[in-house]
């Protein structure tokens, strides 16, 4: 599996999109996904080449992205729903991508997940989703696993400069970190040992487990 990334289900919105360049060859990692509102790019590796492919009816319609770590872009979907695509997401390097429309209905919930398609890890970035006036507020929840868990949580601005939220909140095993104060932000969550975040209002969502994928161990989630 070291050549593909998985997808997250997830949504997202808003933000400055950088000039389209393309790619060099070596474009080793990839997704297929199926959408119908918007597609968030988030890059963890310097240099992040994209291709991005709309398979239609019409023959395949190709964008390109190139993002540093950190950075993030939104790909549009051209056609309103319900018109939507069968689209591939190429990249030089491991990224995460995220769907759907948390930033256009608000009403959300995920985890996130890391270039390496885990739940658990050090380092995430996501979006937290879009308050409404018909959903009152949206919560970004980090847990901690172990005892001795260091988070430094920061949102980025429009011009992709991160901004502290707090950093080194320490917590132990079962414990948690939470804000209302991040609907729609870019999120990046970083930690000395493995955590989960989550981005909600109040819809479903699977739960990963202490050891970073589906139930078997413990689990920590907000209800």
């Amino acid at each position: 599996m070291n050549y593909y990334v998985r997808i997250s289900v997830f949504l997202l919105l808003v933000v400055a999109v950088l000039p389209s360049v393309v790619p060099a060859d070596g474009l080793n990692y990839r997704s297929y996904i199926y959408n119908t509102y918007e597609i968030m790019l988030f890059s963890y590796e310097d240099d992040t080449n994209f291709e991005v492919v709309r398979y239609t009816i019409y023959g395949p319609f190709y964008e390109y992205r190139s993002l540093d770590k950190g950075q993030h872009d939104r790909i549009y979907i051209p056609d309103p729903p319900p018109a939507a695509d069968v689209y591939e997401v190429a990249a030089s390097e491991k990224f995460a991508v995220l769907m759907g429309d948390a930033a256009v209905n608000g009403k959300s919930g995920y985890y996130a997940m890391d270039q390496e398609g885990r739940f658990l890890s050090t380092e995430f970035y996501t979006y937290v989703p879009l308050k409404t006036p018909d959903y009152g507020y949206q919560k970004c929840v980090v847990f901690a696993y172990e005892d001795g868990t260091e988070v430094t949580v920061e949102y980025a601005d429009p011009n992709m400069v991160y901004h502290e939220v707090v950093t080194d909140y320490a917590l132990s095993e079962g414990e948690n970190w939470s804000s209302e104060d991040l609907s729609d932000k870019y999120v990046h969550v970083a930690s000395n040992k493995p955590i989960s975040a989550l981005s909600c209002y109040d819809t479903g969502y699977f739960v990963p487990s202490a050891n970073g994928r589906w139930p078997k161990m413990s689990i920590c989630t907000y209800v």
